[in-house]
């Protein structure tokens, strides 16, 4: 199984000066506790989603913040099949993120053609953090059951040979859920973020079953923004992802 764990593009809440990041008309109303990407946060989504046209996903999951389902957009819209995300509350921020979302229907006009299955609140998909969400989930010790149970859900539920979309948030995703698929002991993981996350990043997990072995992971590559940093005229969809080309400095040297 590839996992691919992305960190949702630059959105208002990453920004010093959010008044002069344009935004949504459509979501004005939930700026304040729900951030919508920044115009530099579309373009990033846009591009990590030409980025990554040559993977067909088989599933797409995201958290549940507007920023989640506006990066995982800018992906399904180059994806040839995969046209649906469904939230996974857990793989929401490390703060407690308690604080209401976008209804449903507002989400399905700012994302047409995108299928959204959402979070099991009903009526809306960011809104509050799910009731069976504790205090506790909200620890160190907290993140790391959220970590886990991503990590339990991907193995009982997603077959070995799959393409595996997640979008999350910079410190749950770099600072616990990549190092806890690596397994890496939790008092490393709680005492600091052992992966750089950086917005509209890519990085790739891949799981093994092998009978003699058990469950095995590895890290392919983390942190891969080269689709934000080559010039806007290459077609970052020919750009090479770096687990598929092994010389992948000199593909870069090339550009």
């Amino acid at each position: 199984m590839n996992v691919y764990v992305v960190r949702h593009a630059q959105s208002r809440s990453n920004v010093k000066d959010p008044e002069n990041h344009p935004f949504l008309p459509e979501v004005a109303l939930y700026e304040a506790n729900d951030p919508s990407l920044t115009a530099l946060g579309r373009k990033q989504a846009d591009r990590l989603g030409q980025r990554l046209s040559q993977i067909d996903f088989d599933y797409i999951f995201t958290g549940p913040r507007h920023r989640h389902l506006a990066t995982a957009y800018g992906i399904v819209t180059y994806q040839k099949n995969c046209k649906t995300v469904e939230i996974i509350p857990d793989l929401t921020e490390t703060d407690q993120e308690t604080r209401i979302g976008i209804p449903l229907d507002i989400l399905n006009y700012i994302f047409p053609g995108m299928e959204i299955i959402p979070s099991p609140i009903p009526q809306r998909t960011g809104g509050p953090v799910p009731s069976d969400f504790t205090d506790e989930d909200k620890t160190p010790d907290g993140f790391l059951r959220r970590a886990r149970r991503v990590i339990k859900f991907l193995k009982d539920n997603i077959p070995d040979k799959s393409n595996v979309l997640l979008v999350t948030s910079s410190v749950f995703g770099g600072g616990v859920l990549m190092p806890a698929m690596m397994d890496i002991n939790d008092e490393d993981i709680i005492g600091g973020m052992p992966f750089e996350f950086n917005n509209a990043s890519v990085s790739l997990i891949t799981f093994k079953n092998w009978e003699c072995f058990g469950d095995f992971s590895s890290c392919r590559f983390s942190n891969d923004v080269t689709h934000l940093i080559v010039p806007d005229e290459v077609d970052v969809s020919k750009l090479p992802l770096p687990n598929q080309y092994p010389a992948f400095s000199e593909a870069i040297k090339s550009i």
